[in-house]
């Protein structure tokens, strides 16, 4: 996969010297492969109508594409130069954490039945990704 980033990139000298440019597919299903399969469940909205709110529901799924856009956003802003190498590192993390709630989320709901202990978890989780998303957007203005 790599090989097949540095053939798609080229190199580019910004302020904070010299990087390679990101194409927005490889920057997403690289880094962030994990998105692209809950945002899929997310499409499928059954697994998930029976154990969140409609209102939670539709701020999740507005919140994963508010995320790809921000994705979009950061790979030309970092290809412009316009974001430094530090800022690209600080988004990529905030990015991880992202994936990392995906993944939790995912597995809450997977799961035919949720416990009231399950239940406020999942709901803290999902709350959690809003935020973290609406942060993201703030950050990126």
């Amino acid at each position: 996969m790599r090989d097949l980033i540095l053939k798609t990139s080229k190199e580019i000298t910004c302020e904070d010297g010299p990087r390679r440019t990101i194409d927005v597919r490889d920057f997403t299903t690289t880094y962030w492969a994990y998105s692209i399969e809950f945002e899929a469940s997310m499409e499928d909205k059954t697994r998930l109508s029976g154990k969140l709110e409609p209102k939670q529901l539709q701020k999740l799924s507005e919140s994963l594409q508010q995320a790809n856009e921000i994705r979009k956003f950061i790979v030309a802003g970092f290809n412009a130069c316009a974001i430094t190498k530090v800022q690209y590192l600080q988004y990529c993390a905030q990015f991880q954490m992202l994936d990392d709630l995906a993944r939790q989320i995912d597995n809450l709901t997977k799961n035919k039945t949720l416990s009231d202990v399950d239940r406020n978890t999942l709901m803290n989780l999902v709350q959690r990704y809003i935020e973290l998303t609406k942060e993201l957007g703030k950050e990126g203005k």
